[in-house]
């Protein structure tokens, strides 16, 4: 039997096992190699179940001591605000939004398979016996494999949570452009007059977001 834990293993590496899920996606891929179904699924459910928890843990939202698996998992994307990890001014904003809520709904009907299917084929669910039937191994290697780019997808939204820096908007820092103006006064070409401030927004933004944590620190030290 092939691996199917494996695009999960590879960002594992890249990042890290924060929240060790290694040691589960071994017992998946023994499972798939020795041919037990039940302990796949199992594991995959145990796999996600643990992300999911790991997240909510580590954004202080509270989780609930009976939460089911599919509000578990919403929960945890929820937490990530992945809706606000978009560029504002892009038009396709409302698209991406939209995607990232049919995929929490695809993760629910997902994982809701999974925590059925675990119930009643895992040998570890609820006392059942591994003489009882198991499920075929082709329905195991398909929850792997879901299992596998779910768990990837969610690593990858919490590297861009944790990477996203927030869009500044000129019109919020009316003390840091009083000090632009004040220190570069404006500019007149051809009869306009151009403010320094929004000059240097519109012209060169990296330039102004990195006056403008220098300008906040600098005021923070005087406080």
């Amino acid at each position: 039997m092939s691996v199917e834990i494996s695009r999960c293993l590879q960002k594992i590496d890249a990042t890290g096992d924060r929240y060790r899920l290694k040691r589960t996606i071994a017992a998946i891929n023994n499972g798939l190699v020795e041919g037990e179904s039940g302990i796949v699924v199992g594991q995959c459910k145990s796999l996600l179940e643990t992300l999911c928890k790991s997240i909510l843990k580590e954004q202080a939202c509270e989780v609930e001591a009976a939460i089911t698996m599919p509000k578990l998992a919403k929960n945890a994307v929820k937490a990530l605000n992945v809706g606000n990890t978009g560029n504002q001014d892009q038009k396709t904003k409302e698209a991406f939004i939209k995607l990232i809520q049919s995929f929490t709904m695809q993760l629910e009907n997902a994982t809701s398979a999974v925590a059925a299917l675990r119930n009643d084929y895992c040998p570890l669910a609820h006392g059942r016996s591994y003489e009882e039937p198991q499920l075929h191994m082709i329905y195991a290697h398909l929850i792997a494999t879901q299992t596998d780019s779910l768990t990837t997808f969610i690593l990858e939204l919490i590297d861009q949570h944790r990477n996203f820096v927030p869009e500044i908007k000129f019109t919020d820092n009316d003390d840091y452009n009083d000090y632009l103006y004040e220190t570069y006064k404006q500019l007149e070409i051809y009869g306009d007059h151009y403010q320094a401030p929004e000059v240097l927004f519109n012209m060169n933004p990296e330039k102004y977001k990195r006056g403008l944590e220098e300008y906040k620190e600098g005021a923070s030290d005087v406080e």
